[in-house]
Parts: structure tokens; sequence; C-alpha cells
């Protein structure tokens, strides 16, 4: 089975990229910002290229100074792939939020959900605040770390019913995440999901089920704040693309497009109804999984007898987003709903 995660991409045109690095094809990267005295921020950033090398980046510190990051590279588990690193210090003026960003070459071809990926250009961005306070740890973000190329892609992980799922591997520094707040990249997937983040765990993406194979990009964002004081200290983003093969796709099924069953209430409470458009066909299986993948419901319709509406008690299940999948006549429909807080 074979997964690869093409880590952290962004969408923008915001100048001409010199002719060196058209040749580029840009699977992704990674920031990290911290402060080391004060006003002082240093900045590492990470790039993973196909192809050449590329010693220098343009950086924008959010103030208005624009820096050149000289940079070494190193090789990956993947033959195809190079990590260049980055690293840079700035010292600011004032206190302040910034929005530190680096632009790039163009990202690889073929990701299936942004239209000419290859020639869209790459773009990272990362909001940084320092207050006023000497403490170092106070200025250190929480940061939406990627796994280490060098050593592993295994930031993902696919349950038994083929769903994939992804769990941020998050670094607190001084601080801490408080919520994700949107997926930044149209996704064209029935099943996809994006449930509810808590305290303990920043969340996570569940996509239910790959249907065909190719390159897709999907994204979260995070705000942080500080522990000392609650105050804003500010975003980190996030924007994979996940490599799919033929091996990972689990079902032969034919999809519904428009699944023949609604669900309510949504979000749920005491219960959740699905309602058929009409009697489902005998021995139609339905299936429930959680934002983990773990089945939560399992049953078989008898069409005869149910009528068209199934009734199944979700009291006692945790709050948070949940797949429910109707299996009959060898074709499958998936609809998402949500299990609120009591």
């Amino acid at each position: 089975m074979k997964i690869n995660i093409l880590f952290a991409i962004a969408l923008v045109n915001l100048f001409s990229p010199n002719s060196y690095l058209k040749a580029q094809g840009i699977r992704g990267g990674e920031m990290m910002a911290e402060t080391g005295n004060n006003l002082l921020a240093m900045v590492d950033v990470k790039i993973y290229r196909e192809g050449p090398r590329v010693p220098f980046i343009l950086f924008d510190w959010g103030d208005g100074t624009t820096d050149t990051l000289m940079g070494s590279t190193a090789l990956t588990a993947d033959p195809d792939v190079i990590v260049d690193f980055y690293f840079g210090t700035h010292q600011y003026d004032t206190f302040n939020v910034y929005i530190l960003s680096v632009q790039d070459s163009f990202l690889i071809p073929d990701i299936a959900n942004i239209p000419n990926s290859g020639s869209q250009a790459f773009y990272l961005r990362h909001t940084f605040g320092i207050d006023n306070e000497e403490d170092f740890f106070n200025n250190i973000g929480p940061t939406i770390r990627m796994p280490n190329f060098i050593r592993s892609q295994v930031n993902i992980e696919v349950a038994p019913n083929g769903a994939i799922i992804h769990d941020p591997i998050v670094s607190n520094g001084g601080n801490y995440f408080s919520y994700i707040v949107e997926a930044l990249v149209p996704f064209p997937a029935e099943g996809y999901a994006f449930p509810e983040a808590t305290d303990s765990l920043v969340c996570c993406i569940i996509w239910d089920r790959p249907l065909v194979p190719g390159k897709y990009a999907f994204g979260i964002r995070a705000y942080s704040y500080r522990r000392s004081d609650d105050s804003f200290f500010g975003t980190a983003t996030r924007l994979m693309t996940i490599e799919v093969d033929s091996s990972m796709i689990t079902s032969g099924l034919e999809i519904w497009e428009e699944p023949p069953f609604d669900i309510f209430p949504n979000p749920a409470a005491e219960a959740v109804y699905l309602q058929f458009d009409a009697p489902p066909a005998p021995r139609a299986a339905v299936h429930i999984y959680d934002m983990f993948g773990r089945k939560a419901y399992s049953g078989t319709l008898d069409g005869a007898g149910l009528g068209r509406r199934l009734a199944i008690p979700v009291a006692g299940w945790p709050p948070g987003m949940y797949v429910a999948e109707v299996r009959s006549r060898g074709r499958v429909g998936v609809r998402k709903f949500v299990v609120g807080a009591r």
C-alpha cells in the first residue's frame, strides 16, 4: 500500500518566479518561528522539491522587510525528493502580530482538486505574535509540525474500513492550540469530514474513503493562544496532498452521487434518523464510523419491515463528526452528521 504525504502547500501568485525556479516541482513545506530575545525573531523553513536545490528564498517578515534566506540541502527517503533548509533572524521595532510568508516556485502537477497545479505558485504563511514579556517560552508558538521527511512519511493512517485519517503532529512550545477553524482546500469527494477539535486534540482529517487513485490536496488552519494570559499568539496552516494508489481503493461498489437517504436531526443529541427515499432493499447494510474510522454502529436492514426510516440511538456517543454509510444492491451512499455535546 502506497501512502505519500506531500506536505504543506498553498496557492498564491504573488510575483513571477525567477527563471531558475521554473523547473521546480514543490511538494510542500513547513515553517517555525520563535523569539530569541525580546524583539529578535528566528525562523526555520523547509521546502520539499522534485528537481535541483534552490540556494535561497525570498522571505517577508511582515513589517515591510523582505529578506533573502540562504539554505542547505539534504536527501530524503524518496530518491526523487530533496529538502532545502533555510534559516533567518530579524529584529523587529515593536511588539505586534506579524504575518511571515515565503513564496517560491510551482507546485507538483496533476493535483486532482487544484486546477493546473503545476502552474500554481507555492506560498506558505505563518502568523506570529511577539508580546512585551521577556519570557522566552511565552513567545514560542505551537506549530502543526510535519513528520521528518528524511525519516518517515507515516503521519497518516488507513483504517480497516478504508478511511484515510490524518492527525496533525503538534509541538506545543510554551503555548497551546485552541481549535482548527476551517478546511482550506475544496475537496471533491463525499465522505470527507472535518471533525470538531478539542483542547487535547487539535483534531484530524478523515476521508471515508478514496474512490479514484490520484493526488488530492487538503488543509487545516489552527488558532493558538498564550498559556500565561490566553492572549492571541497566531495561526498555523497546513495544506497537504495525499497520493492515493489503486491498492488503497477498498470498495468496488458503485457510488451514489446523491445518496437515497437523509439524516436528521443534524446535529443530533438523543437519536439520529435515516430517512430513505423509498424502502431500502432487503439486506441493505448500514455502518456508522466515528472520526477515527472506528465503527460506532452496524446493522442489516429488512426492507419490507423497516418502512422508510431507521432510528439509531446516539445519546451515549462521544460528541463529534460521524459518517453514515448505506450499502445496497452493489451501490454505496455516504452522508455525514454531528453528535452534539450534552
